[in-house]
């Protein structure tokens, strides 16, 4: 997972390496095996999935050009959890500080979290219910 802490290394590895580049060597990361799959995984990184390839969905503009970029979909079939990250029982993201990419040179970090109860089925003459509390975030 790209975190805060690793921000500049996930930077760093988006250079357009030659094939024959180790990635991880070239940003100056240690990498550990995994268990299911044969690529590492990041060492420094509090969680990590291992996926099986299932398919690539290529993408096509609207006058039907091949988009260089494509989504890759797998099955997760491993995860590496540190045990650092768990509190109660349950993963806290705002130990992690997960990072996204949201386009140009703009990044978001996850550093508070919160939360709402789903609703169940509203009846028909029911609208479902809206939480306007500013202060539910933790």
């Amino acid at each position: 997972m790209a975190t805060w802490d690793l921000r500049e290394a996930v930077n760093a590895s988006s250079a357009d390496f030659a094939d024959d580049v180790s990635e991880p060597e070239r940003v100056g990361l240690d990498m550990l095996p995994c268990n299911n799959v044969k690529p590492p995984r990041v060492a420094r990184s509090p969680v990590a999935i291992e996926c099986k390839y299932n398919k690539t969905v290529e993408m096509f503009s609207s006058d039907g050009k091949l988009n260089p970029s494509a989504i890759i979909i797998g099955e997760v079939i491993g995860v590496h959890i540190d045990d650092s990250v768990i509190v109660n029982g349950h993963v806290d993201l705002t130990l992690m500080k997960p990072i996204a990419r949201l386009g140009y040179m703009d990044y978001s970090v996850v550093d508070k979290i919160f939360s709402m109860q789903r609703p169940g089925k509203p009846h028909e003459d029911e609208a479902p219910e809206q939480s306007n509390d500013p202060t539910a975030v933790r």
